[in-house]
């Protein structure tokens, strides 16, 4: 009796045991055609075979319907937590493919919050006409894993507040994160 093999490794060998292949997380991905699914369902047979228990996040609904396992579909029995992401998972999740000035204010507004939540204890947008540049620094050095969460539904508004500038002559305070909203970069 042959073996069947799972999976060929990046060296090009071939992986005939399932267990050290599943013995963590797989993620299984490939251009459309490329046998995803053929390949995930022969694996999703031999793990039911062996007793495992199958946890599969499926965002398309394609496996919501095989028998023995935990199926979750992003909407509809999985979330994501908005709150608790970074500024980079959230373009990722929201499919933000901005300008860097957009990315960098992205980053700026999420720390904001973080700030706002955490340290300040508020989740109102963190106003930053006349704040003084040494004092948000100091906020934003209190920031650490345990202050990752921030009120997501403030991020528009949040986006907003960092396009600000000091005014753009004698009364200009450099020391300030900024004493006007730039209006023409906001629309």
């Amino acid at each position: 009796m042959t073996q069947t093999t799972f999976a060929i490794t990046s060296a090009g060998k071939p992986v005939q045991d399932i267990h050290p292949l599943v013995a963590h997380h797989l993620l299984v991905v490939g251009q459309t055609g490329s046998g995803k699914t053929t390949s995930t369902l022969s694996l999703l047979d031999q793990l039911q075979r062996t007793n495992y228990t199958t946890i599969i996040f499926d965002p398309t609904g394609e496996y919501s319907k095989l028998p023995n396992s935990v199926t979750y579909k992003l909407g509809e029995n999985a979330y994501l937590e908005a709150g608790q992401l970074s500024a980079h998972q959230l373009r990722e999740a929201l499919r933000i493919h901005g300008n860097q000035l957009l990315n960098d204010k992205l980053a700026q507004a999420v720390d904001a919050l973080r700030i706002q939540q955490n340290i300040v204890q508020s989740n109102k947008p963190y106003v930053k006409i006349g704040v003084p540049i040494a004092d948000y620094q100091k906020q934003l050095a209190k920031l650490s894993n345990w202050s990752r969460s921030f009120a997501p539904q403030q991020l528009a508004e949040q986006l907003i507040a960092e396009f600000v500038i000091p005014y753009p002559d004698e009364r200009a305070d450099y020391a300030l994160l900024g004493q006007q909203y730039d209006r023409p970069t906001i629309n």
